[in-house]
């Protein structure tokens, strides 16, 4: 059962934080670093041609597909780092104590997990689909 605060923090169909939630999150880990002048690295990861599954197969595949690829982004995410539905098909993660170099390396292994990953939908029981990341990230000061 979903608790009715949830609603807020929580995207209802991927079950990762809605982008009110990380917006906020995003806030306090950017001042969180510069403060203690710690690294931080955002990522931004897009599904390439989305709507092309959506037109193909029908929303409710187009549904499976974005469970999916947030569920296996937050299965390999450490528990200090967030992720979030941004948009339609597109999630941010918050790297806490990540520098870029770290960023990118994590950002591959999720677009080879991401890549291999197969949904079985009616019309299709190996369909799958490529991510696209773009990185953030440094360590700066507030003084």
């Amino acid at each position: 059962m979903v608790d009715k605060n949830d609603k807020v923090t929580v995207d209802r169909l991927t079950g990762v934080a809605s982008r009110q939630a990380l917006l906020g999150d995003l806030f306090t880990e950017v001042e969180r670093a510069g403060r203690y002048e710690r690294a931080l690295s955002i990522a931004f990861v897009d599904i390439d041609h989305f709507k092309a599954v959506n037109d193909s197969y029908g929303h409710p595949a187009g549904d499976l597909v974005l469970r999916g690829v947030a569920q296996t982004i937050a299965a390999n995410l450490r528990a200090s780092d967030r992720i979030g539905r941004y948009g339609g098909e597109e999630f941010m993660l918050i790297l806490t104590e990540t520098d870029v170099e770290e960023a990118a390396t994590l950002s591959e292994k999720l677009r080879e997990l991401i890549e291999r990953k197969r949904f079985s939908i009616e019309g299709n029981d190996a369909l799958s689909v490529t991510i696209s990341i773009g990185i953030a990230g440094g360590c700066s000061s507030l003084r």
